[in-house]
């Protein structure tokens, strides 16, 4: 028997002895429903036996890689995130999990490799019912000031923000900046995304705020696996397995059952 034959037999038999199982994190820095489970954001206690949608994912995606990779979500600041991928030094094969081109100014997609997407999403404005904010275009926004997230980016409000026509306030999060909103701290809404409203609005003063019904912008959910920092092939491995691993996963009861925890669907993101 040749060497070559036997490794195969070997392989196929006995897939651990030779290939040792890479650990691989999926980061991710939004720290709302559905994507991570953090009961600070929370003024009641209905998600306390919940398992946030970026472990699930990490679950099936392990289970998927058959001893190939084991891969672990981490919540994890936008501004490390952008730190890890400007550092030339940082060797690390990671996962970013939940986002869009556009998020990381990649729109045609060449800085990074970027999966098929996991679901759709749409940025609302959010205010308070008192104080109605009406969305239509970026311009109906002209003289209002609103809270984000620190790191989270708007690309179709930046030209005027940055003419000083719309005024943005960090928040250190999504629930933070929404905060601001109630406490009419000279802030008139926020921006909230689709996929994070059911879970918002089983807060206990969610009655306070009004969600416009036009969205700002739609968008995709992806994993992103960053390429330069990498050999070209691991990261190109990686996401062949994560595309065929999306696949199976969209077309699995498992995943529509974590989904509809959430009253998620696959096709639309949030069922109305």
């Amino acid at each position: 028997m040749t060497m070559r034959r036997l490794l195969f037999l070997l392989t196929g038999l006995f897939p651990c002895l030779v290939f040792a199982t890479e650990q691989i994190r999926i980061l991710h820095y939004d720290t709302t429903p559905p994507y991570d489970m953090n009961q600070r954001v929370f003024k009641s206690d209905n998600f306390s036996h919940i398992e946030s949608l970026s472990k699930r994912l990490a679950t099936r995606l392990t289970e998927l890689a058959k001893g190939r990779y084991q891969f672990e979500s981490e919540l994890y600041p936008r501004k490390r995130i952008d730190l890890m991928l400007d550092h030339e030094a940082h060797k690390e094969l990671f996962v970013v999990a939940w986002v869009d081109p556009r998020f990381f100014s990649d729109k045609e997609q060449t800085k990074y490799l970027w999966s098929k997407p996991l679901m759709l999403d749409a940025g609302h404005i959010v205010s308070r019912k008192d104080n109605k904010v009406e969305y239509t275009s970026p311009e109906s926004l002209i003289g209002k000031r609103f809270s984000a997230p620190v790191g989270y980016r708007f690309a179709i409000l930046q030209p005027l923000i940055d003419e000083g026509n719309i005024y943005r306030e960090d928040a250190p999060s999504m629930m933070e900046a929404l905060a601001k909103v109630e406490a009419k701290r000279n802030v008139d809404f926020a921006i909230m995304n689709k996929t994070v409203i059911h879970a918002w609005r089983h807060l206990s003063r969610s009655d306070v705020f009004y969600v416009a019904p036009i969205p700002l912008e739609t968008f995709t959910r992806r994993l992103m696996v960053p390429v330069k920092n990498r050999s070209v092939k691991e990261a190109r491995d990686l996401m062949i397995f994560l595309n065929e691993a999306i696949s199976n996963i969209l077309k699995s009861k498992e995943w529509k059952d974590d989904l509809a925890v959430f009253n998620l669907t696959v096709d639309i993101g949030v069922v109305e």
